[in-house]
């Protein structure tokens, strides 16, 4: 449920940027509901696994020092997603809502580290970085795949911004 109102919120954000006048205004109203239920979800989601995972406490306490890192820094970001929505700065709220976007990914990802998926049944099958690690042949192939294309993705993705940048500006022949 989080994630479904951090995603529906930052995309709201996104069309708030691009859109004018009316359409802009509709937007701006949905997104001050996506903002607010994407903070409430934030608190009720991170009260919840506190208290329902094991897991995590026990992370919290191997790693006390950067989970509270991450997530001292997450706090204000987060909560200033709707404060630059109620001051109409979609612009600013944009931006707080990617940087919310990475920073629960990082909290996420070193709170479970280096377990991937939890086994409920027993701990001895669960996922992670060592039982499912790449061969040194994989991993080579892997990077030079990536050499060639992330360039690629790269062009392709500045190419698409500048082609689609600005407002979009509705029309007669708009639909």
């Amino acid at each position: 449920m989080a994630t479904v109102a951090l995603f529906t919120m930052h995309a709201n954000l996104y069309l708030v940027l691009k859109t004018d006048g009316p359409l802009q205004q509709k937007l701006m109203r949905w997104t001050t509901l996506t903002v607010s239920a994407f903070v409430a979800c934030f608190v009720v989601l991170n009260a919840i696994t506190l208290l329902a995972c094991p897991h995590i406490e026990a992370a919290l306490r191997q790693r006390p020092l950067i989970l509270s890192a991450i997530f001292v820094v997450a706090l204000p970001v987060t909560f200033n997603i709707l404060r630059e929505v109620r001051r109409a700065n979609a612009g600013r709220a944009f931006v707080s809502s990617g940087f919310a976007l990475a920073l629960l990914l990082l909290l996420f990802a070193a709170a479970v580290y280096p377990t991937l998926v939890f086994s409920t049944p027993n701990h001895a099958y669960d996922i992670n970085i060592y039982n499912r690690a790449s061969t040194e042949k994989t991993l080579r192939f892997m990077f030079l795949v990536a050499m060639v294309g992330v360039p690629i993705v790269l062009a392709y993705t500045i190419t698409i911004c500048y082609a689609f940048r600005g407002k979009v500006v509705l029309t007669k022949e708009s639909y």
